[in-house]
């Protein structure tokens, strides 16, 4: 079953030198997340940490839940227990093994036996194109095709996570550029969650759907940056089909604009199911900086739906396609001097910690905001159906111990929204709104 893995701040050096200091990310279950950097950056010392291979000097990793490595806590989970699997530059394949023997060799490490394995490494085979060849050996392949293999015996395993190490550094560019596009397929078609290492940005941009960049990054003077660009394509899941793709009967979706905390503000557009939804892509760009007790971030996201005519039940053939897309930008200062814990490589914050808590003797941290948000939909269900929201938001945070924040908010809303039987006409309303919420983050 594949699996969500996320780290907090880990660090690690070697006779004296830092290699990986306060890196953070988070890898939802089933995307891929590419390490994009020239050699000696890390990248490497960051993989094997991940795998078990090394443990980390500080900060933590964790998946699904269960902590993994954290020298502070004296927690180091074993390599073999973890249920990853990583395919390497040099392939690493038995050259006394047939093709199906390497496949099968973790199986066998596993305990899966007889029909269950033979099928196992069938299906192995023919998601990447080896099937025919089963009973070659190492010897008799091209480098494309040792590389399958390897990948082939990686997925056999139905590992937590897939881990690869630079697995074309060592084809010539033309089998680089097909196998890149095969194996950003593959890792689409399995849903597994996969961990890439590469020097290559076109490799990168391929296989990631989300690049994360800190272009500037000083944590002893306090000073931080992120810049962030993803794309995301789903296709809907449908209830009913009736024969070749036509009259199919498609699951409802709301669509939102809100992603993960980091949003822009969608409860309009999110408003009302929609059916019919065959596919949509997002895009999304996201930028940060910070400097001592203050931050400015912000964010452009865009979705486009595209809706499937021949469906069973859809009878407003005029709205085929519809459009959203909204952005905000928030600055931040922190009046008692703490600064932001922004994680640079994933693009969102962790905890701040309070330099005067209550439990201390202090009064907590106070922290100042203003926030501007629009929120943008086109043709929203029916034709001239165009929503527009803006939000001017002021606020004050108090954090009396670390993890817990009293909000005080102040909002003032503008809105507008278009109707079918007014052409091009628009209702519009704007409204004040004050809210007061009592957080604890953990």
């Amino acid at each position: 079953m594949t699996a969500a893995i996320s780290s907090d701040s880990l660090r690690k050096s070697f006779d004296g030198r830092a290699v990986l200091r306060d890196i953070s990310f988070e890898l939802p279950a089933g995307q891929c997340l590419v390490l994009l950097g020239p050699s000696g950056c890390g990248k490497s010392t960051l993989l094997n940490i991940v795998t078990g291979m090394l443990q980390a000097d500080g900060g933590e990793l964790w998946c699904d839940g269960q902590l993994l490595d954290s020298s502070a806590r004296a927690v180091h989970r074993p390599m073999k227990k973890r249920g990853f699997a990583m395919v390497f530059q040099d392939f690493s394949l038995w050259p006394h093994m047939t093709v199906a023997d390497n496949v099968a060799f973790g199986l066998r490490v596993q305990g899966v036996r007889g029909a269950e394995r033979r099928k196992r490494v069938a299906d192995a085979l023919e998601q990447v194109q080896m099937d025919e060849l089963a009973d070659r050996k190492p010897n008799t392949l091209s480098g494309g095709q040792a590389q399958r293999v390897a990948i082939a015996r990686a997925i056999a395993v139905r590992p937590r996570l897939l881990l690869l190490d630079e697995p074309l550094s060592a084809l010539d560019a033309k089998l680089r550029d097909e196998l890149k596009v095969e194996i950003s397929a593959l890792i689409r078609k399995t849903g597994v969650t996969a961990l890439y290492v590469t020097h290559d940005q076109a490799e990168a941009f391929t296989l990631a759907a989300r690049a994360s960049f800190a272009p500037v990054l000083d944590s002893q003077r306090g000073v931080w940056s992120h810049l962030g660009a993803s794309f995301n394509y789903r296709e809907n899941a449908y209830e009913y089909e009736k024969s070749r793709g036509r009259e199919r009967e498609y699951e409802d979706v709301r669509m939102r604009t809100r992603l993960g905390t980091r949003a822009v503000d969608g409860r309009m557009i999110g408003e009302n199911d929609m059916e019919a939804v065959s596919d949509w892509t997002t895009y999304a760009l996201e930028g940060a900086f910070g400097v001592g007790p203050f931050s400015l971030q912000g964010e452009y996201i865009r979705q486009e739906l595209n809706r499937d005519e021949d469906s069973r039940g859809f009878d407003d053939p005029d709205v085929t396609k519809m459009e959203h897309d909204g952005f905000y930008i928030q600055a931040s200062y922190f009046l008692t001097g703490e600064q932001r814990n922004y994680r640079a490589f994933s693009g969102d914050f962790g905890a701040t910690e309070i330099l005067r808590p209550l439990s201390a003797g202090g009064r907590g941290g106070v922290e100042l905001l203003a926030r501007f948000a629009r929120a943008d939909s086109y043709e929203h269900h029916e034709p001239d159906d165009r929503q527009k929201l803006d939000h001017w938001t002021i606020g004050l945070n108090w954090y009396p111990e670390n993890d817990i924040v009293l909000k005080l908010n102040a909002m003032y809303v503008d809105a507008e929204r278009g109707e079918r039987g007014i052409g091009e006409g628009r209702k519009t309303w704007d409204s004040m709104v004050y809210a007061a919420r009592f957080q604890y983050e953990f």
